[in-house]
């Protein structure tokens, strides 16, 4: 049975704090500060990373698991300096690039 401690969430209730990933509708074992223990159940799990997760307490709703742990976030689109794919587009004749490219040389 995973183990874990009472932590104050967001919204004013308690949850837990878990050490490992418990799934809703586990019973987990929640240990006071006073070192009393008490049973639990997982009603959600509201944030994971890897070794420790945060979950809220109560009844499983009917027929699903709750909220998934913590979704994949997709990366922002890279920065990109370039404009290659923005409309009207065209890239410079090589001719034009070279001269530029010289022209940054000059003077060093």
């Amino acid at each position: 049975m995973l183990e874990g401690t009472f932590s104050k969430l967001k919204n004013d209730t308690w949850g837990g704090r878990i050490v490992g990933h418990p799934r809703p509708g586990e019973t987990v074992l929640i240990r006071k500060k006073d070192g009393t223990a008490q049973e639990k159940i997982v009603a959600r799990i509201l944030w994971s990373d890897d070794n420790i997760s945060l979950v809220a307490f109560g009844n499983v709703p009917a027929g699903g698991e709750g909220r998934p742990a913590a979704r994949p976030v997709e990366p922002p689109p890279s920065r990109r300096r370039d404009d290659d794919d923005a409309p009207g587009y065209q890239p410079l004749p090589d001719d034009v690039l070279m001269a530029l490219y010289a022209a940054s040389w000059e003077g060093e």
